[in-house]
């Protein structure tokens, strides 16, 4: 057999492998065999079973490697290896809790809930808590964001999410609380290095649903206070969410930002944000956040930021992520990273 032949026929069983194990109703089976014996022993001999097949076409390696594989797939995928009923992504397009004691796609436990759909926050950009948050929801987080590798002199971007210049290292600790269904109220405080760069507050209302609970909308009015140059930064938003699939989402924001106090390029300028997520595992979202301001001089500022969310544990989320920034006719790269704490 040629080498690309034997190439091609060990690819095509890797593929058949991975349709298996992300395919979730493969998952339900494979879970409720292992509950029904001890997990070790069933565990290693389904695992075993399925590498042999799929990945070399022949018996003899062994149950180690075939628990491995077994164990990794679903650890990914969040499947309890016994003793609990599973966690299975619905055809409705939302991840239902069938297991009390977890629930998947993200840090935001008092929304788990079926009665709203399920939409993952952009990381730099976000929201108030997710839309149609419940009463005394409550949230910590920090963001920091990293921008190197200026490409040129004239790299002179429009305010960033924090509303700061985004040429310095900033972060931010944020908190967040819903004191009532739907309303949600910020406190954050953006520094520039080490430095207190910024006062922000806000609030975030949610207007209502449609479709069938696939879209969500609602309004956010962020007011912040630069101290260096003093100037005020009010920032009013329409927010759309739409869950597609089970898998896939879409999140956008549009709206106006006031700048007062520091020369500009005008009193105004647009603010067109969308992002697009996809829940790969129930512990594991991927996405692209694009976020633009444009002045009303024509300048303008878009920052791409590909990005990943980790449940860490069912309140605590860690997102990170690389992108640019482009401005003037210049560009940056720029990290990202933000850490989540909910109650």
């Amino acid at each position: 057999m040629a080498l690309w032949d034997f190439a091609w026929q060990k690819l095509t069983r890797m593929r058949k492998l991975l349709l298996l194990l992300f395919e979730h109703r493969s998952l339900k089976r494979l879970s409720m065999q292992i509950a029904k014996e001890p997990a070790r022993s069933q565990l290693g001999r389904i695992g075993n079973r399925l590498f042999n097949q799929w990945l070399i076409g022949h018996n003899g390696l062994g149950n180690r490697v075939g628990q491995w594989l077994c164990c990794f797939a679903i650890s990914l995928m969040g499947m309890p290896l016994e003793g609990h009923a599973a966690v299975i992504p619905t055809t409705t397009g939302y991840a239902k809790q069938i297991s009390m004691e977890r629930e998947p796609w993200g840090a935001e436990d008092a929304s788990a809930e079926d009665d709203k759909p399920r939409i993952p926050e952009p990381m730099v950009f976000d929201l108030m808590r997710p839309l149609g948050a419940h009463a005394n929801e409550a949230e910590v987080n920090i963001l920091g964001l990293f921008p190197f590798g200026s490409s040129g002199r004239n790299f002179a971007p429009e305010p960033d999410a924090l509303g700061l210049p985004g040429v310095h290292p900033e972060w931010a600790p944020e908190l967040e609380y819903a004191p009532l269904d739907g309303l949600a109220l910020e406190l954050e405080l953006p520094f520039q290095d080490a430095t207190l760069a910024a006062y922000k507050g806000g609030l975030q209302w949610t207007l209502g649903r449609a479709f069938g609970n696939v879209l969500i909308h609602g309004l956010q009015l962020i007011v912040e206070y630069d101290r260096q140059p003093a100037s005020w930064l009010p920032t009013l938003t329409h927010i759309m969410g739409v869950r597609i699939d089970r898998v896939w989402s879409l999140l956008t924001m549009a709206g106006l930002r006031g700048i007062t106090g520091r020369s500009h390029n005008g009193p105004l300028e647009g603010i067109l944000n969308a992002s697009v997520f996809a829940d790969v595992a129930p512990e594991w979202t991927l996405g692209v956040e694009t976020n633009l301001a444009l002045a009303g001089s024509g300048q303008f500022d878009w920052l791409l930021m590909p990005q990943m969310q980790w449940e860490i544990t069912d309140h605590v989320m860690l997102q990170g992520g690389v992108g640019a920034r482009v401005a003037n006719g210049a560009s940056a790269a720029e990290a990202a990273i933000r850490l989540i704490r909910s109650f």
